[in-house]
């Protein structure tokens, strides 16, 4: 067992506990159940071949809770390799903006097309928090082409522009549906 699958441990057992101390037995079961979904689904993200990235897509497919995806997306941005992209485009059109904010963060990291495609599809979404999130990609990785995508961006979203030019530049990403 890994080091980082050892501190997953201990933070499931001391979220038990807490869990535990705090609330009903209900509650802590399934704290406790949702701390080991999103170990599997981090431990699928880190294995090597098609069979792994196969079974994350299937059971992605199938559904999961937006922590657990959270978890999938953050596993994804740290170990991004060819087969798990398909899984990550397919979150970045997911129907909650923190989802796609998060997708479109994994996506960057999959290398220089994808972080240009991660910007443009920030640039172009519904939700200005991850319109937002467009400024920071182009920040994280900057080239000629997200330098056109930012530039576009902000001609079109005078809000964003304000927003950019009285910040400095650019903040933090904060999606409209996270802030309310």
């Amino acid at each position: 067992m890994s080091a980082s699958h050892l501190l997953r441990a201990l933070m499931l057992t001391s979220t038990v506990v807490v869990s535990l101390a705090f609330s009903d037995v209900a509650s802590a079961a399934s704290d406790s159940q949702m701390l080991q979904l999103q170990i599997e689904l981090e431990e699928l993200v880190e294995q090597e071949g098609m069979q792994s990235a196969s079974e994350l897509e299937a059971r992605v497919a199938k559904g999961l809770p937006p922590a657990a995806l959270s978890a999938v997306l953050d596993a994804c941005r740290e170990h991004p390799r060819s087969p798990l992209e398909p899984v990550v485009r397919r979150l970045a059109k997911h129907r909650s903006a923190p989802i796609r904010a998060r997708a479109l963060l994994a996506l960057a990291e999959f290398g220089p097309s994808q972080s240009v495609s991660a910007v443009k599809s920030a640039a172009d979404d519904r939700d200005r928090g991850v319109r937002r999130l467009a400024l920071v990609l182009h920040r994280l990785h900057p080239s000629d082409r997200s330098e056109a995508i930012a530039t576009t961006l902000l001609e079109r979203d005078p809000t964003l522009a304000e927003e950019h030019d009285a910040g400095g530049g650019v903040a933090a990403p904060q999606t409209e549906e996270s802030a309310s």
